[in-house]
This record gives structure tokens, sequence and C-alpha cells, in this order.
């Protein structure tokens, strides 16, 4: 796929957003946030 360098905003503004959480095994959590994932 080709991209012309113009247009490559529209794929990164807005980024996708993920959350990543874990649980420790004492049961304490934690979560941080991701701005810019790939599939």
């Amino acid at each position: 796929m080709k991209v012309e360098l113009s247009q490559w905003y529209k794929i990164l503004v807005p980024r996708p957003a993920v959350l990543v959480s874990t649980v420790s095994a004492k049961g304490i959590s934690n979560a941080a946030p991701f701005s810019f994932v790939m599939p």
C-alpha cells in the first residue's frame, strides 16, 4: 500500500489508544496507556 506523504496525518491523527492492564500475584492492579500501537 502506498500512501502519499501529505496524507500520513490522516493515518496518525487521531491515534488509537489502548489501555494495557495487569494484576500482580498480590492483587495489585496496574494500567498503562499506549497511543501508538500496531496490530
